[in-house]
């Protein structure tokens, strides 16, 4: 779910950065696949995704729960996968796949990149729907932050006719950008309904205790003495800071009222820089933190202390189990996206003619193509 978000901030990197073809190790180029000669040079104007599909881009290639979406859309997401397979198989392999070649799990590379264009295609449609439903909507602020993010691309690549340029080699123009970035947008002011007890999106303590519980999501804080800054051969300094920490902790077990003395030794001691946006601790599932800490976490009950030291590669940590916190905004993140998982998985497809006519193979082949004639 989140990989599928993070693309489109992706796309907002690589305009800032740069859009480069992949270099082998020695500087030299790597070519790209063998491709079709037979596609003339774009017309003026012309979109490229367009050109490369043989279709319009308004026009409707499958429905979610009877909401269209265009082959613009679409496309885009086709060619945006296509490029992310290229570009990750050529920097583990300085080579390029043959997309009707099969993968491990007997999946041609063309089916997924078309399976994952279909998925995130979904997701979006999924989350205007989601906000659409709450009255969950983008205001003058959101739109400010676009024109910002849009005007720093400007500044970066110097001028906007070159960001426009690259924008156009993947199918996009300003108004179809701001689009992604306005979706991109929505699924932010949903996380941040999600956490917010006066909407309506947020859930009742009896549905997320009974969600964290079949998650299996805990509650618990630390208190850290970071080792990170000390070089592994200063083994005084490693001392001295393991020192400090069993002091602590022998301290706390001392205490006849361990919660309120851990409260403050975590306020005056910890070196957790997540302390102040965390005062409470960090709720998690299973399998999110270092083995070590999660171990000793799940080791006590809420309203113990882990009566030993705990070593990860940050430092030593006090870990003290709370009771669930059920407003934790990283845990109710996490709970709109099963939620957003959840939609897409019973979401209703109807698939039409020109989606089926759509070869991800020939599609690619005119894309780059079309590409190279543009430069």
């Amino acid at each position: 779910m989140k990989k599928y978000i993070i693309a489109v901030l992706l796309l907002l990197s690589m305009l800032l950065s740069g859009c480069a073809s992949p270099e082998k190790a020695d500087g030299e180029s790597e070519a790209l696949p063998a491709v079709s000669d037979t596609l003339p040079f774009l017309e003026a104007g012309e979109n490229i995704l367009a050109a490369s599909a043989g279709m319009e881009l308004g026009s409707t290639v499958f429905t979610v729960n009877g909401e269209p979406v265009t082959a613009g859309e679409y496309l885009y997401w086709l060619a945006y996968s296509a490029d992310y397979l290229m570009d990750n198989y050529f920097y583990y392999t300085y080579t390029h796949p043959v997309l009707t070649d099969e993968m491990a799990d007997g999946v041609s590379y063309a089916e997924y990149i078309r399976e994952a264009a279909t998925e995130r295609t979904v997701l979006f449609s999924i989350i205007r729907a989601l906000a659409s439903q709450y009255s969950i909507e983008l205001d003058g602020a959101d739109i400010e932050e676009i024109d910002f993010q849009y005007n720093a691309a400007v500044e970066k690549m110097g001028d906007e006719s070159k960001l426009l340029s690259d924008l156009a080699r993947m199918g996009l123009d300003k108004e179809s950008y701001y689009s992604l970035m306005k979706d991109q947008l929505l699924y932010n002011k949903l996380k941040q309904s999600v956490s917010k007890a006066t909407c309506a999106l947020h859930p009742d303590s009896e549905t997320i205790v009974a969600w964290c519980k079949e998650r299996k999501y805990i509650t618990a804080d630390h208190i850290l003495i970071k080792t990170t800054d000390i070089p592994d051969n200063d083994t005084f300094a490693l001392e001295q800071k393991r020192t400090k920490a069993q002091s602590l902790l022998d301290d706390l077990l001392a205490s006849t009222d361990i919660e309120a003395v851990f409260t403050e030794f975590a306020d005056e001691y910890s070196e957790d820089i997540g302390h102040e946006t965390y005062p409470v601790g960090y709720t998690f599932s299973p399998g999110t933190m270092e083995a070590a800490f999660e171990d000793a976490a799940y080791a006590v009950q809420p309203g113990e202390l882990f009566p030993e030291l705990v070593q990860t590669s940050y430092g030593y940590h006090i870990i003290f189990r709370k009771q669930l916190n059920i407003n934790d905004p990283g845990m109710l993140a996490d709970y709109l996206d099963s939620l957003l998982s959840d939609a897409c998985a019973e979401a209703k497809l109807d698939f039409c003619e020109a989606y089926e006519s759509i070869s991800a193979v020939g599609f690619y082949d005119n894309l780059t193509t079309c590409r190279q004639n543009m430069e």
